[in-house]
């Protein structure tokens, strides 16, 4: 059954929206729509996630209604399957969900059987949007701010999931570093990225990361695999590399 709440369920269902005609492609940190939510039409960039998530049921009518994304849901049953083949329970794993958003990713995990999930998120935004849409799936959700890291230490997490959070400004190197570091020996890792930010040339810094990690054996990639993410405005796939890995 869909934890998704009774009140946010009737919301998308008030909510219009329309893209705009495009002649040429834009980046993903450029796309936008119009939204009437039954006042007045209104411009939502969709990488202003704080506007977004503070309407409810907008990110659901834009990003799995409309554009069909399909993140959430790939990551995940390939986190519970690699579980699966190592014998360990979902049900006993301790799940950070970094970049949690408003919660569709955890969501996707307690359907799936999770029971102990605790969110990670910049914006308090995100965290208010994930309580009001899905407040049975977390123990727990923490703002980056001082402090935070040591509310994750207390939880004790030994597996990481981050979906669709990297690479456009909300979950920086650093921060998935610190994250990776106070990660246990042997927990696993699952996350994916556009693989324009794995190019050496790219300044977001992932691929410099990711070489440095693998350098020092803090991080080992298992296996990789390019999937569907979502479409875009204009209407191509996106695809995104999913990658399950393993801190050594």
């Amino acid at each position: 059954m869909s934890s998704l709440a009774t009140p946010v369920a009737s919301s998308i269902r008030q909510l219009r929206v329309a893209f705009p005609q495009q002649s040429f492609p834009v980046g993903q940190d450029a796309e936008w729509c119009v939204v009437y939510d039954g006042g007045e039409w209104r411009e939502f960039r969709f990488h202003d996630y704080a506007q977004i998530y503070s309407l409810p049921g907008l990110y659901e009518k834009i990003f799995m209604e409309h554009l069909k994304s399909r993140s959430h849901m790939v990551m995940a049953e390939a986190l519970v399957r690699e579980l699966q083949l190592r014998n360990r329970p979902l049900e006993e794993c301790r799940i950070l969900d970094l970049g949690a958003g408003n919660g569709h990713v955890g969501a996707q995990l307690y359907e799936l059987g999770a029971r102990h999930l605790w969110g990670v998120d910049v914006l308090p935004e995100a965290r208010f949007a994930a309580r009001r849409q899905h407040p049975q799936v977390y123990s727990g959700y923490t703002l980056v701010e001082p402090g935070w890291l040591r509310e994750l230490q207390d939880f004790r997490f030994d597996t990481v999931i981050c979906v669709a959070a990297l690479g456009f400004g909300d979950i920086d190197p650093n921060l998935f570093e610190t994250v990776l570091e106070a990660l246990p020996t042997g927990s696993l890792l699952a996350f994916n990225i556009k693989e324009q930010f794995l190019n050496a040339l790219d300044p977001s810094g992932f691929n410099h990361l990711f070489t440095h990690l693998q350098a020092q054996g803090k991080f080992k990639p298992l296996r990789q695999w390019k999937h569907f993410h979502r479409y875009s405005t204009w209407g191509e796939p996106l695809h995104y590399l999913g990658v399950l890995a393993e801190k050594p």
